[in-house]
């Protein structure tokens, strides 16, 4: 296999060469591998135009580095890795690197592990292999026939680098502008013309442009991740969107894992103007349209998380996604909110547009999602939405963000706390004090959840609710009513 990319850029491999396969020294790899149980994530079937699900390509969450950990004390051709022991110059252990990795780009830790061993056989090897093996690990800035560069050689390098590799690829797929996207046919250097049915499989393909079945390229890819997944979801070290007939992000039921954050967790909401990035804090509220890619980025690289806000009860006609909502879906306008109706809920076509922004939320690195007006039963809709109604529809929301990996707030929808506390992991809740309501608040610091509250005005409002904001611990905020950068935190 190869990485034809060389840092950002894109190195071309030469057409006329077959692959070099010499560094792949595991034979077993190339052999059927003969799945037992259900498979997720991955066709029992090799099919050219899907390697993989998108959630076993994007999602650092679906690992942590426990489980990489066991993964290398023992592996799936029964041995441990050199990597179980090895220590990398930095200190850090292989399971430590790998991790690192996937976090910073947000890739599945399986992928980069998968992609070692594909690239290099050195996940199978049970004594340490040679530093030029371990400098070339992923093949990332090492073209086929060429040395690597010298600012990717080494184990943590190469895992950096072939994880932001293969973030690029996926991204690019995913805004339609890399020349390997999804649904877009093109030929790989076998030749054969590929049409990538999912952003996961043409963002392998730019990394390794070859299909080669039977003897390497994506097959291989694909034969290898049948074994590690099986494996590795058996044994209980998968947290993603499988193990539950999921695959790619969507509905019901999984193993996948969130961020799960406690009360205390510092934040900031700001969704009018250009983000002020700069505040000392944990988490940021932002507007999942509005917000640009590259802000959200500068956020994660700073080590903050991102809650991703979206209306989940209502039409606004100026967002991009407007006209995907049914007419007959589409209610009685918003008071005081020029451009905003109530939605009926109940609806299917409300729903598939839910499921789309969240996979939208995923596409964007979002960690949490801040879904608004969930209590318009409470209100004058145009439809017969009543409480049981709401119910279904917010436990709905909350299962879809769990099935893709995301954290999911509680907007208001104060009445109904008590059923959902458990759906949800944390509170964001409007003016409670300003309307006498913040002991509906106490299930979620009862349950260790958070309740992110905020109050309207200045100095002096923060002056008379701080003090009881911070006996209840609540983490409240004062801000002004258009939800631009200004804030004052109670704590």
């Amino acid at each position: 296999m190869r990485a034809v990319l060389l840092s950002i850029a894109i190195m071309a491999a030469c057409a006329d060469q077959p692959p070099a396969w010499e560094d792949h020294e595991e034979s077993s790899d190339f052999e059927p591998f003969q799945e037992q149980g259900k498979q997720d994530g991955v066709s029992a079937t090799f099919s050219k135009n899907k390697i993989i699900d998108d959630y076993l390509l994007v999602g650092a969450a679906g690992m942590d580095v426990d489980d990489v950990q066991a993964f290398f004390d023992s592996t799936p051709y029964g041995t441990r890795s050199w990597l179980s022991t090895t220590t990398l110059p930095d200190g850090r252990s292989a399971a430590e690197a790998v991790i690192d990795a996937a976090n910073e780009s947000d890739i599945h830790p399986l992928a980069l592990i998968v992609r070692m061993q594909c690239e290099t056989s050195i996940v199978s090897k049970t004594s340490k292999p040679s530093q030029s093996l371990v400098d070339r690990a992923l093949g990332c800035g090492c073209p086929d026939g060429g040395s690597c560069a010298a600012q990717y050689k080494g184990l943590a390098k190469q895992l950096q680098c072939g994880a932001r590799t293969l973030r690029k690829w996926f991204d690019a797929s995913v805004n339609a502008t890399g020349q390997w996207r999804k649904g877009k046919p093109r030929q790989t250097l076998d030749p054969t013309t590929v049409t990538p049915s999912n952003d996961a499989t043409a963002s392998l393909y730019a990394y390794t442009p070859w299909v080669s079945v039977g003897s390497g390229g994506n097959w291989l890819l694909w034969n290898v991740t049948k074994k590690y997944e099986q494996n590795a979801r058996s044994r209980g070290l998968l947290h993603d969107g499988g193990g539950g007939g999921g695959g790619g992000g969507g509905g019901g039921g999984g193993t996948a894992t969130w961020w799960k954050p406690t009360p205390g967790t510092t934040w900031q909401i700001q969704l009018q103007g250009t983000v002020n990035t700069s505040y000392n804090v944990q988490a940021y509220d932002v507007d999942l349209f509005d917000t640009p890619q590259s802000t959200i980025d500068t956020l994660k690289a700073s080590g903050k998380k991102v809650v991703c806000y979206f209306s989940a009860g209502s039409h606004e006609d100026w967002r991009t996604d407007a006209a995907q909502f049914p007419a007959a879906a589409l209610g009685t306008p918003l008071d005081g909110w020029p451009g905003e109706r109530w939605i009926d809920t109940r609806s299917a076509g409300v729903r598939t547009v839910m499921k789309k922004r969240m996979d939208l939320a995923v596409q964007k690195r979002c960690d949490a999602v801040d879904p608004d007006n969930v209590d318009g039963y409470t209100n004058s809709p145009g439809f017969p939405l009543t409480a049981s109604t709401q119910l279904d529809y917010n436990r709905f929301l909350a299962t879809e963000a769990h099935a893709r990996g995301l954290a999911v707030g509680l907007k208001n929808d104060v009445d109904q706390i008590p059923e959902l506390v458990s759906s949800f992991d944390f509170a964001i809740n409007e003016q409670c004090f300003e309307y006498d309501e913040c002991d509906t608040q106490t299930p979620f610091i009862q349950a260790n959840k958070p309740v992110w509250n905020i109050e309207y005005g200045g100095q002096s409002k923060a002056n008379t609710i701080c003090p009881k904001a911070n006996t209840r611990n609540f983490d409240s905020l004062v801000k002004n009513l258009s939800l631009d950068a200004a804030r004052i935190s109670c704590r």
